[in-house]
């Protein structure tokens, strides 16, 4: 076994070169600003599981971008499915998610460690209150109390909390619970003290996590708890399986571990200089406490490593720490991390381009003008990407079409972004150097790898025998090896005689003795195997030496191969491998967080004499293309210059200087970075006292890859990034408020590019919030009918009725105006709900349902609030339908019956649609009995056709024939339904939905809207459109699609095939 070493990207370096810039003269290795320049030390650190986690990821990224992901659900937990079989490993993308955060504030002692010294604490509120008239740029006040934290974190504006939910579009939401200052034995020094030895830093900042959870621990016993009630407080903190530890794809599930925590130290942080701790301040950062456990140590059934809270039973593994004083940026940067985000700064000590254009860069130290870091910018595309927050839609390479981008900053009808993506690269890299000669063997890299090379040995007369080998090792530590193994029966089992896990450090030797084995036919083999996820570089094998009797045979790789390669191959230590690559392209505005790109960005001018003072200067609004690129595994450009990660292409590379000499920093370089019509401001900026002026320039509104050199200056090589010369283009053609029109294609097609056929999204971050969205698009109405959002009966009840304005005699002034249907929970009535109806200015609210399900408290609220309340209820979602129903009157033309069940809601779903446009009525009744209340309604309705939607196993011939059905729309399943009830809407409607066919919250107010307006609305699988459905939407050929519900229900990928047949359809 091999100890673990770091492994740089293969990615080649680009040597530096001379240029003359616009606005002065720069050397060919230019001098940067340096304040602040400690700002680039890493503080994501790696370990086994997240490493392993991590690559999984980027995996499932890229098969989004693709449009080849598979979505699967467990538990109601939505993962990506990564392999098939006994090989499958699952990437939780659960878009729509709300988490815990469980923070413990910590300060320190007066113990101190010989080993690392330093002085005594801090405590809390120790950290001296700065001189304003000379330091605008630290975080301060006179009180870092409870109250402070859980402001910070759960505030309404300028929040943890708040930035989560607007950055995600609503789609996550947190909450948190944070624990008063407790005492660590130690001094800071002996937890945060620098030192040559890494396992020395980590060591401290594990033991740290330790100390600090037995300090809180201790002080709960202290206030009188029990361990039992201790641990029944933290259970709340444990609801996750972060790294489905089971492999069951159920991440909702304990796994023993504590979700999200994170520790809060007293005094300030190291990379903001540390304070009066300096460099024995502790650096925020997120980890893994004491991984190197793993096996040994860790909660019943899941020794992963970590730190034990009391004897609870419950650990801390994963964690984030940040300072006293840190405010939002910090915060949500690390949590961040936590989530599986990396850094998007140059860890190695350079920089790069991203800056204040990503939370994961400096984008964690934007401020509203204020401290810095005391707000926070939003992430790009591409980490948004990751988490499932981004709105997208896909151009192909080449295409002509002109899209229209909304902002970054929210989620609008528009998407956030375009994806491009690129043909995969075939990227040739550099593993090793063969120990002789030229060639050598290689197990391979690849994920579930399962590859051998064999040899058969007669030893029946031989007395001795063994093999040896060179070995080079890049092995996964733990998780992938290299077994040497021998069968005496011809290969139908094997005896493992060694495994080697790890890195090598170089070749070493490795020497099997198989004197035992003399006399006998055996078989011998090198395997090499991997689990899914992360792979190192594998293992590289020469010299292969068979030795029986004293006679060697040596077989180095340089010719035919006396073994038997299954999976090894023969190579020169190079290999090609696939890396996938594409541009993302974002319309960054001024709004929400993303407001502090104008007033948050900030430089240190003026030296000594005020060093902590700022300056700050607006980053440009407009089009913003990032490269991503799978050639690289960090965005250090320092160390492979021009290339990277996710860089954002700067749309004027040209370097800046400052008038003294030297390159400003690239957080400046990039501050006009984005595409547009707009000239760019003019900004003053000072440099040890001297100013600079960076004149305003005229706005560049096409990106167009014609090669490497594209947007890159050798001149400032740390900045922007090499293109690879794909012909991508890209062209801002006219802005309105917030929202951009972008033309791809051919310069000559911008004018007649195919006109943007974009499907809507009518979603919010929740079953309200859908339905208020859904409910806006009738503009105005005087009565909305108001339902359960927690079962489906009585809202797809009353959707016909809303659709065609018949209202209980209550209310006599409805007269037949159609109306939306909104959702309410049992005993409240969500904000979105009521700001909906106000919108909408309403005055009456029909209540579908008995107060079961929609209380008498709600109905009070709304009475409160002016309105007019009348209530169609039963005894049970039977007998509301029933009442709903004969309030069509008598001699209908059309009644439809569907099942009550809910597994069934998507016939009644697609079917109300269908009767709204009708003016007919919805009955629900039981599958294989219909109560008398039916039948009574049934026969007081007197309709001329009965139409019963969908097959004998959803409303069984029985009930058929016992409610006078004369015929039935059914499909093969609800799908085919579903399709079937779109065939009875003419050919060409403006408009169809779709929704969701496996989950009814999100489009149950959609069929009072598919009614008023004479709508088909079809239902689609959760990550595909069945064919059904498909055939279905291409017999009519709406004009418009909405879908109804987030991504949650259903997710981009059939957004984009939806997109792709609209085009298809308005052409």
């Amino acid at each position: 076994m091999f100890a673990r070493t770091t492994r740089l990207s293969g990615a080649a370096l680009v040597a530096f070169a001379t240029a003359t810039v616009p606005f002065a003269q720069v050397s060919a290795v230019p001098s940067q600003d340096d304040a602040r320049s400690q700002e680039h030390r890493q503080d994501d650190f790696s370990h086994p599981l997240g490493d392993k986690q991590r690559a999984l990821q980027k995996k499932a990224v890229n098969q989004l971008m693709r449009g080849e992901a598979k979505v699967v659900t467990r538990n109601g937990s939505r993962s990506i499915q990564l392999g098939t079989g006994k090989d499958a490993q699952y990437v939780q993308y659960d878009v729509e998610r709300q988490e815990n955060v469980l923070t413990f504030l910590t300060e320190f002692g007066d113990k101190t460690d010989p080993a690392k010294g330093g002085t005594p604490g801090p405590l809390h509120n120790q950290i001296p209150e700065p001189d304003r008239s000379q330091d605008n740029s630290t975080v301060w006040r006179k009180d870092f109390n409870t109250s402070y934290y859980e402001e910070l974190m759960l505030g309404e504006e300028n929040s943890f909390r708040d930035f989560f939910r607007k950055q995600s579009s609503g789609r996550f939401d947190v909450d948190a619970k944070v624990y008063d200052w407790v005492k660590l034995p130690y001094n800071e020094a002996r937890y945060g003290a620098n030192s040559d030895d890494p396992m020395v830093e980590a060591e401290g900042y594990w033991s740290y996590i330790r100390d600090s959870a037995q300090a809180w621990y201790d002080a709960q016993v202290a206030q009188g708890k029990t361990s039992e009630q201790i641990a029944a407080e933290l259970a709340e903190f444990d609801k996750w399986d972060r790294y489905d530890y089971d492999g069951d794809g159920d991440f909702n599930e304990p796994d023993g571990y504590i979700d999200h925590f994170q520790a809060v130290h007293a005094g300030e942080d190291e990379s903001a200089g540390g304070g009066a701790q300096g460099e024995d301040a502790i650096w925020a950062h997120r980890w893994y406490a004491f991984p190197t456990d793993a096996g040994k140590k860790g909660p019943e059934g899941n020794l992963a490593g970590g730190v034990p809270i009391g004897d609870t039973g419950l650990w801390i593994g994963d964690y984030t720490t940040e300072p006293e004083n840190g405010g939002v940026g910090v915060f949500v940067h690390e949590f961040s991390h936590d989530l599986g985000l990396p850094d998007y700064y140059d860890t190695s000590g350079g920089d790069n381009g991203v800056a204040y254009w990503s939370l994961m860069s400096a984008g964690s130290w934007l401020n509203d003008g204020k401290a810095i870091g005391d707000s926070a910018g939003f992430m790009g595309p591409k980490e948004k990407l990751q988490l499932g927050w981004l709105d997208y839609q896909v151009v192909k390479p080449g295409e002509n079409v002109t899209k229209t981008l909304g902002p970054a900053f929210a989620s609008t009808k528009n998407p956030q972004a375009v994806v491009v993506p690129l043909p995969t690269q075939k990227i040739t890299e550099e593993y090793n150097t063969p120990f002789e000669g030229s060639k050598e063997f290689w197990g391979g890299a690849e994920d579930n790898l399962n590859s051998s090379m064999t040899k058969h040995l007669d030893l029946s007369g031989a007395k001795s025998a063994s093999v040896s080998a060179k070995l080079e090792a890049f092995i996964e530590q733990d998780y992938d090896y290299l077994y040497f193994e021998v069968s005496t029966d011809g290969g139908a089992t094997w005896t493992k005689l060694d495994e080697q896990t790890g890195f090598s450090d170089g070749w070493v030797d490795l020497n099997y003795d198989l004197s035992s084995y003399a006399g006998k036919q055996i078989d011998v083999r090198f395997r090499a195997q991997n689990d899914g996820g992360l792979n190192e570089n594998g293992a590289f094998l020469d010299n292969v030496t068979t030795t029986v009797d004293g006679v060697a045979e040596v077989d180095g790789a340089e010719g035919a191969s006396t073994w038997e390669l299954k999976g090894f191959t023969v190579i020169d230590g190079t290999v090609t491998r696939d890396a996938e690559h594409a541009f993302l392209m974002e319309n960054r505005q001024y709004g929400s967080y993303d407001d502090t790109l104008r007033t948050g960005p900030y430089n240190f001018g003026f030296g000594e004499a005020r060093p902590n003072w700022v300056e700050r200067y607006p980053y440009q609004n407009g089009m913003l293309v990032w490269y991503s690129n799978d050639a690289y595994l960090d965005n250090n450009t320092g160390e492979h210059p021009g290339g990277g990660q996710a860089l954002p292409v700067d749309a004027n590379p040209q370097p800046l200087a400052w008038n003294g000499g030297g390159l400003m920093r690239q957080k400046t370089q990039s501050f006009d970075a984005t595409f547009g019509l707009e000239r760019t401001d003019a900004v003053t900026l000072h440099h040890d006292g001297q100013a600079t002026t960076i004149p305003s320039r005229p706005g560049v509104p096409v990106f167009f890859d014609s090669g490497a050199n594209a947007y890159y200056s050798s001149a400032n090589p740390q900045n922007s990034v090499k293109l690879p010369g794909s012909k991508v283009r890209a062209e801002v053609i006219g802005t309105e408020g917030d929202t951009m029109q972008v033309c791809f294609g051919a310069a000559d097609q911008c004018q007649t590019a195919t006109p943007d056929a974009t499907v809507d999204r009518w979603a919010g971050k929740d079953r309200y919030a859908t339905a208020a969205e859904v409910a806006r698009q009738f503009d105005a109405a005087d009565t909305v009918y108001l339902a359960s959002g927690t079962g489906f009966a009585d809202a797809l009840s009353g959707a016909p009725a809303a659709a065609n304005g018949v209202a209980p005699r209550s209310l006599p002034a409805q007269d037949g105006q159609d109306a939306p249907v909104l959702l309410t929970r049992t005993d409240r009535i969500p904000a979105d709900t009521l700001k909906a109806i106000e919108d909408l200015g309403a005055s009456k609210v029909v209540i579908l349902g008995g107060e079961a399900a929609v209380s008498a408290k709600v109905a009070g609220e709304l009475e409160a609030e002016g309105l007019d309340v009348a209530r169609v209820a039963g005894t049970d979602r039977y007998e509301t339908s029933a009442n709903v129903a004969t309030m069509f009157g008598n001699n209908v033309d059309t009644l439809y019956v569907a099942s009550g069940e809910d597994r069934a809601f998507a016939d009644a779903l697609t079917g109300g649609a269908l009767a709204g446009a009708q003016d007919a009525p919805v009955l629900l009744t039981r599958p294989d009995k219909a109560d008398a209340v039916t039948k009574e309604a049934v026969a007081a309705l007197n309709p001329k056709r009965v139409v019963v939607l969908g097959g004998p196993a959803a409303v069984s011939d029985a009930v058929y024939a016992e409610l006078g059905g004369t015929e039935r729309l059914a499909g093969s399943d609800r799908y085919g339904t579903s399709a079937a009830v779109a065939a009875q809407f003419d050919k060409d409607p403006n408009r169809a939905l779709v929704a969701s066919g496996a989950d009814f919250p999100d489009a149950l107010t959609g069929g009072a809207y598919a009614g008023v307006q004479h709508l088909p609305l079809v239902l689609t699988h959760l990550d595909r459109l069945p064919a059904l459905s498909k055939a279905a939407l291409d017999a009519v050929s709406p004009q418009d699609v909405a879908i109804i519900g987030g991504t949650a229900a259903v997710v981009q990928t059939v957004e984009d095939q939806l997109n792709e047949l609209l085009t298809g359809w308005v052409r």
